[in-house]
């Protein structure tokens, strides 16, 4: 290869960084004028001219011989680099629609394991009824866990609280998980349309023991200024409502089901809780400043279509 032809190489590798002026070299062949093609690519010709001028000096060639009144003639090195232009600009299409962006990237989802059961199924059936494509791998988790998956790129978004999220990690607010006391059916208070936990308070309560839960429900003991010592721990919020429902005692909780009915068949009640503090929010967590494709856009859409008020 001679010094000359490495430079032409080089030159045309680096107008490869530039497709649009390649889409106006192929346009211009196109349609044989300078004046047409500018009208076709919404941009004047004098612009158009200008942006040739330079491929040409870019390239160290001449594309085009320009004839006052008589448009232009494409000169064979122009032709050439036309032929090249295109199968680059074919490339650049291929490219594109293989991109994440567009599709094919499999949506990596994290949840708050007490919330998964009750909500992600429903968004992941909304993102296919509005005709989402894309694979969803399902991840859950503590809050901490969650938080560390969506800083290193693990998952593309986290359903969970507003609770301890770190100012990394953008918060879209979705649904008011308001706290509810939970109860054996045939409870006195069952009925109730609100209890606070003064009305409980000779009453066994057993508390979900898992990170997040647990601080959250000690809060709102602390806003009311009862210092309570729960009667029994359990980690599985499953296994809360059973007991509750076999009448061990009784609970708290945000989400609430669809049905009353716990594990093992036994009637529960869930009564709006009667207190001062603030409720927390459901919604979708992401990382802050990071670029996601347009599936987990899709997605986030059906969160809100789904969980938004």
């Amino acid at each position: 290869m001679t010094n000359g032809q490495a430079a032409f190489v080089y030159a045309l590798t680096m107008e490869i960084l530039n497709l649009r002026r390649l889409n106006q070299l192929v346009t211009v062949a196109d349609y044989g004028s300078i004046t047409e093609a500018a009208d076709q690519l919404e941009i004047s010709a004098s612009t158009l001219s200008l942006s040739l001028k330079k491929l040409e000096i870019s390239l160290n060639v001449t594309l085009f011989i320009r004839k006052p009144g008589q448009g232009i003639t494409m000169t064979p090195e122009g032709a050439s680099v036309v032929v090249k232009a295109r199968e680059l600009l074919d490339q650049a299409t291929e490219f594109s629609e293989s991109l994440p962006t567009k599709g094919g990237v499999t949506i990596e989802v994290g949840s708050l394991v007490t919330v998964a059961p009750l909500v992600v199924p429903r968004l992941v059936a909304e993102y296919r009824v509005a005709g989402g494509g894309n694979e969803i791998s399902l991840r859950t988790g503590a809050q901490d866990v969650l938080i560390e998956q969506l800083s290193t790129g693990v998952i593309h978004l986290a359903v969970t609280y507003d609770i301890d999220l770190p100012p990394s990690i953008d918060f879209m607010a979705l649904l008011e998980a308001r706290p509810h006391v939970l109860l054996p059916a045939g409870h006195g208070l069952a009925t109730k349309k609100s209890v606070s936990l003064g009305d409980l308070a000779a009453e066994p309560y057993l508390a979900l023991d898992l990170p997040l839960s647990r601080e959250y429900f000690f809060s709102l003991f602390r806003a009311e200024g009862i210092d309570r010592t729960p009667d029994l721990l359990l980690t599985d919020l499953e296994l809360v409502r059973s007991a509750v429902g076999n009448g061990l005692g009784w609970s708290l909780v945000n989400m609430v089901p669809s049905t009353n009915l716990a594990p093992d068949g036994t009637s529960l009640a869930y009564v709006p809780l009667k207190t001062r503090h603030p409720s927390i929010w459901l919604g979708v967590a992401t990382l802050k400043g990071r670029r996601l494709p347009s599936a987990i856009d899709e997605f986030t859409a059906a969160a809100q279509r789904t969980l938004g008020q």
